[in-house]
Protein backbone atom coordinates (compact mmCIF):
# COMPACT_ATOMS: atom_id res chain seq x y z
CA UNK A 1 0.00 0.00 0.00
CA UNK A 2 1.20 3.51 -0.80
CA UNK A 3 1.11 5.31 2.55
CA UNK A 4 1.49 8.67 0.80
CA UNK A 5 -2.02 8.68 -0.67
CA UNK A 6 -3.96 7.68 2.45
CA UNK A 7 -6.21 10.34 3.96
CA UNK A 8 -5.56 9.46 7.60
CA UNK A 9 -3.88 12.28 9.47
CA UNK A 10 -2.96 10.89 12.90
CA UNK A 11 -0.95 7.67 12.85
CA UNK A 12 -0.22 5.49 15.87
CA UNK A 13 3.10 3.67 15.52
CA UNK A 14 3.20 0.26 17.20
CA UNK A 15 6.63 -1.25 16.81
CA UNK A 16 7.97 -4.64 17.79
CA UNK A 17 9.62 -7.80 16.55
CA UNK A 18 6.20 -9.47 16.03
CA UNK A 19 7.98 -12.82 16.21
CA UNK A 20 5.22 -13.93 15.86
CA UNK A 21 2.34 -11.49 16.06
CA UNK A 22 -0.34 -12.53 18.57
CA UNK A 23 -3.79 -11.38 19.60
CA UNK A 24 -2.59 -8.93 22.27
CA UNK A 25 -0.79 -6.93 19.59
CA UNK A 26 -4.07 -6.51 17.74
CA UNK A 27 -5.96 -5.69 20.94
CA UNK A 28 -3.57 -2.83 21.60
CA UNK A 29 -4.00 -1.45 18.08
CA UNK A 30 -7.78 -1.78 18.26
CA UNK A 31 -7.86 -0.04 21.66
CA UNK A 32 -5.95 2.96 20.29
CA UNK A 33 -8.37 3.21 17.37
CA UNK A 34 -11.47 2.70 19.50
CA UNK A 35 -10.31 5.45 21.86
CA UNK A 36 -9.93 7.84 18.89
CA UNK A 37 -6.30 8.52 19.78
CA UNK A 38 -5.31 7.97 16.15
CA UNK A 39 -6.96 7.50 12.77
CA UNK A 40 -4.84 4.52 11.87
CA UNK A 41 -2.29 2.20 13.47
CA UNK A 42 0.83 1.12 11.62
CA UNK A 43 2.40 -2.12 12.86
CA UNK A 44 6.14 -1.66 12.33
CA UNK A 45 8.27 -4.81 12.56
CA UNK A 46 11.88 -4.22 13.55
CA UNK A 47 14.85 -5.35 11.48
CA UNK A 48 17.67 -7.39 12.96
CA UNK A 49 19.59 -5.23 15.42
CA UNK A 50 22.35 -5.53 18.01
CA UNK A 51 20.02 -5.94 20.99
CA UNK A 52 17.33 -8.05 19.31
CA UNK A 53 17.69 -10.77 16.71
CA UNK A 54 14.28 -12.19 15.67
CA UNK A 55 13.98 -15.94 15.13
CA UNK A 56 11.94 -15.54 11.91
CA UNK A 57 13.16 -13.50 8.96
CA UNK A 58 11.82 -10.04 8.25
CA UNK A 59 9.89 -11.33 5.23
CA UNK A 60 8.22 -14.10 7.25
CA UNK A 61 7.26 -11.66 10.01
CA UNK A 62 5.86 -9.23 7.44
CA UNK A 63 3.78 -11.99 5.85
CA UNK A 64 2.40 -13.06 9.23
CA UNK A 65 1.48 -9.44 9.97
CA UNK A 66 -0.29 -9.10 6.62
CA UNK A 67 -2.29 -12.26 7.29
CA UNK A 68 -3.23 -11.04 10.78
CA UNK A 69 -4.27 -7.57 9.58
CA UNK A 70 -6.20 -8.67 6.52
CA UNK A 71 -9.71 -7.21 6.73
CA UNK A 72 -8.99 -5.18 9.88
CA UNK A 73 -10.01 -1.60 9.23
CA UNK A 74 -7.54 1.02 10.39
CA UNK A 75 -4.62 -1.36 10.99
CA UNK A 76 -1.84 -1.49 8.41
CA UNK A 77 1.51 -3.23 8.11
CA UNK A 78 4.45 -0.88 7.62
CA UNK A 79 7.83 -2.19 6.44
CA UNK A 80 9.61 1.16 6.57
CA UNK A 81 11.94 0.40 9.49
CA UNK A 82 13.08 -2.79 7.77
CA UNK A 83 13.64 -0.76 4.58
CA UNK A 84 15.39 2.16 6.28
CA UNK A 85 17.29 0.17 8.89
CA UNK A 86 17.24 0.60 12.64
CA UNK A 87 18.55 3.94 13.94
CA UNK A 88 16.40 4.36 17.04
CA UNK A 89 12.76 5.27 17.59
CA UNK A 90 13.24 9.02 17.42
CA UNK A 91 15.11 8.77 14.10
CA UNK A 92 12.34 6.58 12.72
CA UNK A 93 9.58 8.99 13.78
CA UNK A 94 11.53 11.94 12.39
CA UNK A 95 11.95 10.15 9.05
CA UNK A 96 8.22 9.36 8.96
CA UNK A 97 7.45 13.03 9.64
CA UNK A 98 9.70 14.09 6.76
CA UNK A 99 8.30 11.58 4.28
CA UNK A 100 4.68 12.15 5.30
CA UNK A 101 4.47 15.82 6.32
CA UNK A 102 0.66 15.80 6.18
CA UNK A 103 0.48 13.26 9.01
CA UNK A 104 0.96 13.45 12.76
CA UNK A 105 2.70 10.52 14.44
CA UNK A 106 2.18 9.17 17.94
CA UNK A 107 4.09 6.32 19.54
CA UNK A 108 2.07 3.46 21.03
CA UNK A 109 3.86 1.93 24.00
CA UNK A 110 3.14 -0.20 27.06
CA UNK A 111 3.25 0.97 30.66
CA UNK A 112 6.15 -1.45 31.20
CA UNK A 113 8.31 0.33 28.61
CA UNK A 114 7.33 3.89 29.49
CA UNK A 115 9.86 4.34 32.37
CA UNK A 116 12.70 3.13 30.13
CA UNK A 117 12.18 5.68 27.35
CA UNK A 118 14.64 8.27 28.79
CA UNK A 119 17.34 5.61 28.48
CA UNK A 120 16.66 5.08 24.77
CA UNK A 121 18.66 6.79 22.03
CA UNK A 122 17.57 10.46 22.37
CA UNK A 123 14.68 9.21 24.51
CA UNK A 124 14.17 12.46 26.39
CA UNK A 125 13.98 14.37 23.12
CA UNK A 126 11.46 11.84 21.82
CA UNK A 127 9.22 12.45 24.83
CA UNK A 128 9.33 16.20 24.24
CA UNK A 129 8.53 16.07 20.55
CA UNK A 130 6.13 13.16 20.07
CA UNK A 131 2.89 12.28 21.84
CA UNK A 132 2.47 8.85 23.37
CA UNK A 133 -0.44 6.44 23.47
CA UNK A 134 0.16 4.30 26.57
CA UNK A 135 -1.64 1.04 27.15
CA UNK A 136 -1.81 -0.86 30.45
CA UNK A 137 0.35 -3.89 31.05
CA UNK A 138 -0.33 -6.56 33.62
CA UNK A 139 1.69 -5.87 36.77
CA UNK A 140 2.76 -2.33 35.84
CA UNK A 141 1.40 1.03 37.02
CA UNK A 142 0.27 3.56 34.46
CA UNK A 143 2.31 6.79 34.22
CA UNK A 144 1.33 9.78 36.31
CA UNK A 145 -0.13 12.38 33.90
CA UNK A 146 0.79 15.35 36.08
CA UNK A 147 4.39 14.20 36.41
CA UNK A 148 4.58 13.59 32.67
CA UNK A 149 3.29 17.09 31.93
CA UNK A 150 5.54 18.73 34.54
CA UNK A 151 8.63 17.43 32.71
CA UNK A 152 7.66 19.35 29.59
CA UNK A 153 6.86 16.27 27.58
CA UNK A 154 4.40 16.16 24.68
CA UNK A 155 0.85 15.02 25.34
CA UNK A 156 0.16 11.49 26.54
CA UNK A 157 -3.01 9.49 25.96
CA UNK A 158 -4.00 6.58 28.19
CA UNK A 159 -5.81 3.61 26.64
CA UNK A 160 -8.68 2.27 28.73
CA UNK A 161 -9.52 -1.37 28.17
CA UNK A 162 -12.75 -1.24 30.15
CA UNK A 163 -13.41 -4.60 31.76
CA UNK A 164 -10.85 -6.43 29.63
CA UNK A 165 -7.72 -7.90 31.15
CA UNK A 166 -4.64 -5.82 30.27
CA UNK A 167 -2.10 -7.35 27.90
CA UNK A 168 0.72 -9.19 29.56
CA UNK A 169 -0.18 -12.87 29.61
CA UNK A 170 0.90 -13.50 26.03
CA UNK A 171 4.54 -13.19 25.05
CA UNK A 172 5.97 -14.03 21.66
CA UNK A 173 9.02 -15.68 23.24
CA UNK A 174 6.84 -18.12 25.20
CA UNK A 175 4.55 -18.79 22.25
CA UNK A 176 7.52 -19.68 20.05
CA UNK A 177 8.53 -22.39 22.51
CA UNK A 178 5.06 -23.96 22.67
CA UNK A 179 3.46 -23.55 19.26
CA UNK A 180 4.37 -26.98 17.97
CA UNK A 181 3.15 -28.85 21.05
CA UNK A 182 0.40 -26.72 22.61
CA UNK A 183 -2.96 -26.06 20.96
CA UNK A 184 -3.79 -23.20 23.34
CA UNK A 185 -0.65 -21.35 22.28
CA UNK A 186 -1.68 -21.66 18.64
CA UNK A 187 -5.10 -20.26 19.53
CA UNK A 188 -3.36 -17.11 20.80
CA UNK A 189 -2.37 -16.31 17.22
CA UNK A 190 -4.61 -14.38 14.82
CA UNK A 191 -6.49 -16.50 12.33
CA UNK A 192 -4.30 -17.85 9.54
CA UNK A 193 -0.96 -17.15 11.23
CA UNK A 194 -0.47 -20.68 12.56
CA UNK A 195 -1.14 -22.14 9.10
CA UNK A 196 1.62 -19.93 7.72
CA UNK A 197 4.00 -20.95 10.52
CA UNK A 198 3.25 -24.63 9.96
CA UNK A 199 3.65 -24.35 6.18
CA UNK A 200 7.08 -22.75 6.50
CA UNK A 201 8.17 -24.77 9.55
CA UNK A 202 8.95 -21.62 11.54
CA UNK A 203 10.23 -21.87 15.13
CA UNK A 204 10.87 -25.61 14.89
CA UNK A 205 14.47 -24.99 15.97
CA UNK A 206 13.24 -23.01 18.98
CA UNK A 207 11.09 -25.95 20.02
CA UNK A 208 14.03 -28.34 19.57
CA UNK A 209 16.32 -26.12 21.65
CA UNK A 210 13.75 -26.07 24.42
CA UNK A 211 13.46 -29.87 24.32
CA UNK A 212 17.23 -30.20 24.53
CA UNK A 213 17.17 -28.23 27.79
CA UNK A 214 15.36 -31.12 29.43
CA UNK A 215 17.57 -33.94 28.14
Amino acid sequence: MDFRIMAFQTIGILGGAFDPIHRDHLRIAECALRSNFCDQVWLVPSPDRDDKSPKASAEHRLQMLRIACDGRSGIEVCDLEITWGYRGTLAFLDQCARVFPQKQFRLIIGADSYPRIPGWICGDELLRRYSLIVFPRRGYAMPDPLEHQAKGYASCFWCRLGGEEPPGVLASSQLRERLWTDVQSREALPQGVWNYIAKHRLYVAVQKDRSDDFT
